[in-house]
C-alpha cells in the first residue's frame, strides 16, 4: 500500500509530472486510486471475516460451557487460533478460565453445585458485579441445569462425559445367541456399578436407566419386528442378563414412552408368575403363565397399532378383532371399580395393556369385534394384565401382586400388618383397627399404603405413611429397597415413587 501511495505521489506532483504525457498520467492516477480502493476493501473484508470467525469461535466456547461437555485441548487450540489478533481474544481467554471453573463445579455433588451458585449470587447481590460477572454465573447455572437433566434422562451418557469412559454398546441382536446373555450380563454389571457410583457422587438426580438412548429405540424396533413368541424370549433373555428386578423394571420404563404396552409385556414376560384367570370351586382354577399373557398382549398390540410393514402385508383385516376403545374403556372401568382412586393417571397404562390383551385373545379365538364387548373377556383381560382385584376390608379395590390370589393376598396382608406393628413400633392398639383400614396400591407391585377414610395412615413415631410391602427385600438387600425408602411423603398420582 505504501509503494502504491508513493507511485501516486510521483504521478501527481513528483518526477513523473514532466516526463509522462498528461493524458496518460491522468489514466495512471485513476488506475492507482482504483487499485488502492480495491486493496483497502479487500483488507477490510479480511478483517471483518476474521472478526466474524472469532465471534463464532467465542459463541462456540459459550455453548460448550453451557452444554456441560468439556472440549479437548486440540479443540480449544483450534478455537484459539481463530481469535488471535482480533478484539475477541481477551474474551476467549476469559472463557477458557471459566470453562475450567464450570467443569470443576460440575464434579461436585448436586447439593454443593447449588450451594456454589447461591453463594455467587449472594456475593453479586451484596458487592455488585459487572454484566460479564452475571453472564458468567448464568452460563455456569445453565451448565448445571444441562448436567442435571442428562443425569436424570441419560445417566450413561453423562458418565461418558464426566468420567471420559465410553460405555460398551449392547448388541441386542446377540441376546438370543449362544452365550449372548452372559456377554450382556457383563455389560449390565459394569453399567450398574457405574450408575451406583454416580448416584453416590451426584445424589438421587441420577436415574436408574441401564439402556443407552439408541438401545431404547433398537429394543422397541426389535420387539415390533419379532413375533410375540420371539419377543417374549427376547424380554426373558434381557431380564436374565440384567439379573435385578428394579434395574429391569427401569429398562422397561425407558421404552414405555415409545410403547407402553410393549414395556408392560416385557415386565409380564420376565415375571415368571402364574396368573389365575378363573376361580373354580370344583374343577381346578384356570391359570396361565405371565409369559403367555405377554404374548397375547403383543399380538393384540400388533393388531391395534400396526407398523407400516404390517399394514402393507395385511391390509385392514387386522382391525376386525379390535372393539371400539370407548366401549372397552367402559367395560374395563366396570371391572376395576375404584381401583384408581387417588391416582387416576395410572388407569391409562393399565387400560392400554388390557385392551391389547382383549384384542389379542379375540383374534386368537376368532371372536369378531362387531358383536360388541364380551364382558367375560373384558374381565379376563383386566385380571390377566393386572392380577387379582380384591375388595380390601370393604374400603375399596386394590390389585394383588401378580400371581397371588385374592385369598392369599388377604392372608398375607394381615400377617404383614401384624409384623409391621412390631418392626415399625406402632401402638399395639392399632391391631384392633385393622378391619377399618383401606389400602392403595403404591409404587412397585406388592406395596400398599394403608388408609383411613381418604387419608394415609401415618406412623406417629416417624411421621411417614404406613406401607405394607408383601414382597420385602431378601436378606442380601440386593433385590429391592425397603418399604421405608419407598416413601418420601404422600402417595403420588399414578403410584410413582
Amino acid at each position: 500500500m505504501a509503494a502504491l501511495d508513493a507511485f501516486a505521489h510521483r504521478l501527481e506532483s513528483g518526477d513523473l509530472v514532466g516526463v509522462l504525457d498528461p493524458d496518460k498520467r491522468t489514466v495512471l492516477i485513476k488506475e492507482a486510486e482504483s487499485y488502492k480502493w480495491q486493496l483497502q476493501q479487500s483488507s477490510q473484508h479480511d478483517a471483518d471475516k476474521r472478526e466474524k470467525t472469532a465471534e463464532r469461535a467465542v459463541s462456540a466456547a459459550v455453548r460448550q460451557i453451557e452444554s456441560a461437555v468439556p472440549l479437548s485441548i486440540d479443540a480449544w487450540d483450534d478455537l484459539r487460533a481463530k481469535v488471535q489478533g482480533t478484539p475477541f481474544a481477551a474474551d476467549f481467554n476469559a472463557l477458557v478460565t471459566q470453562e475450567r471453573e464450570a467443569q470443576k463445579v460440575l464434579r461436585l455433588p448436586a447439593g454443593e453445585q447449588e450451594q456454589y451458585v447461591q453463594q455467587r449470587e449472594a456475593a453479586l447481590a451484596q458487592k455488585g458485579g459487572t454484566m460479564v460477572d452475571r453472564a458468567n454465573l448464568q452460563r455456569i447455572r445453565t451448565a448445571i441445569d444441562t448436567n442435571r437433566k442428562e443425569l436424570e434422562q441419560a445417566p450413561l451418557l453423562a458418565a461418558q462425559r464426566l468420567y471420559g469412559k465410553q460405555m460398551e454398546p449392547l448388541n441386542l441382536g446377540d441376546l438370543l445367541q449362544a452365550g449372548g446373555t452372559h456377554r450382556a450380563a457383563e455389560i449390565f454389571a459394569d453399567r450398574s456399578v457405574t450408575l451406583q457410583a454416580m448416584a453416590k457422587q451426584y445424589g438421587p438426580s441420577v436415574r436408574q436407566r441401564p439402556l443407552l438412548p439408541q438401545e431404547q429405540s433398537a429394543l422397541v424396533s426389535m420387539v415390533e419386528a419379532a413375533g410375540p413368541s420371539q419377543a417374549t424370549q427376547l424380554f426373558g433373555a434381557l431380564r436374565a442378563a440384567i439379573d435385578d428386578d428394579d434395574t429391569y423394571r427401569a429398562a422397561m420404563q425407558q421404552i414405555a414412552p415409545d410403547s407402553p404396552v410393549k414395556a408392560r409385556a416385557g415386565l409380564l414376560a420376565a415375571a415368571g408368575k402364574s396368573i389365575t384367570l378363573q376361580d373354580n370351586l370344583i374343577a381346578g382354577d384356570v391359570r396361565v403363565p405371565s409369559g403367555k399373557v405377554a404374548q397375547t398382549m403383543l399380538a393384540g398390540e400388533a393388531l391395534i397399532n400396526r407398523s407400516k410393514r404390517q399394514k402393507s402385508e395385511d391390509g385392514q383385516a387386522r382391525t376386525l378383532f379390535a372393539p371400539p376403545r370407548e366401549q372397552f374403556a367402559e367395560a374395563f372401568s366396570a371391572v376395576v371399580g375404584n381401583l384408581y382412586r387417588g391416582r387416576p393417571a395410572a388407569q391409562e397404562g393399565d387400560l392400554q395393556a388390557a385392551y391389547a390383551y382383549y384384542t389379542g385373545k379375540a383374534a386368537e379365538t376368532g371372536q369378531l369385534a362387531d358383536g360388541g364387548i364380551d364382558s367375560k373377556l373384558a374381565k379376563e383381560a383386566a385380571t390377566a394384565t393386572l392380577g387379582d382385584l380384591v375388595d380390601f376390608n370393604g374400603r375399596g379395590t386394590v390389585k394383588a401382586p401378580l400371581g397371588m390370589t385374592a385369598d392369599q393376598f388377604k392372608t398375607r396382608m394381615s400377617e404383614r400388618f401384624a409384623e409391621l406393628v412390631t418392626t415399625e413400633k406402632l401402638p399395639a392398639s392399632v391391631l384392633g383397627f385393622y378391619s377399618h383400614y383401606g389400602a392403595l396400591n403404591y409404587g412397585r407391585d406388592g406395596t400398599y399404603v394403608l388408609t383411613l377414610g381418604d387419608a394415609p395412615v401415618i406412623n406417629p413415631r416417624t411421621g411417614r405413611p404406613v406401607v405394607i410391602d408383601l414382597e420385602p427385600p431378601p436378606a442380601s438387600g440386593a433385590r429391592y429397597r425397603s418399604s421405608v425408602d419407598l416413601i418420601p411423603g404422600q402417595p403420588q398420582e399414578g403410584g410413582k415413587r
